[in-house]
């Protein structure tokens, strides 16, 4: 679990994701009473999934071991200051 802030408007918060098992990863991020979205990207930056909702948003993904990816977090109406996410993998 991870917990971010943004700190100004169209604010991008972007994690490096090192994958060490081959699995569906769904990605999970909150922000009460505002819009996010969630953009996971290959290691060329190439988004490859993506969501956006208020309040709560939810990215799965099949992603592959030995490879790195990106989340790139934003906030879609500027109104989103501290986030959660989190993750889950299953085989």
């Amino acid at each position: 679990n991870q917990t971010g802030r943004f700190d100004y408007a169209k604010d991008h918060d972007v994690f490096f994701f090192p994958v060490t098992q081959t699995g569906t990863y769904t990605f999970y991020v909150s922000c009460q009473g505002a819009g996010i979205r969630c953009e996971i990207q290959n290691n060329n930056g190439v988004p490859i999934a993506s969501s956006q909702a208020n309040n709560n948003v939810s990215v799965q993904v099949t992603l592959n071991a030995g490879s790195q990816y990106f989340i790139d977090l934003s906030s879609t109406n500027n109104k989103c200051l501290i986030y959660g996410l989190s993750y889950t993998r299953s085989a």
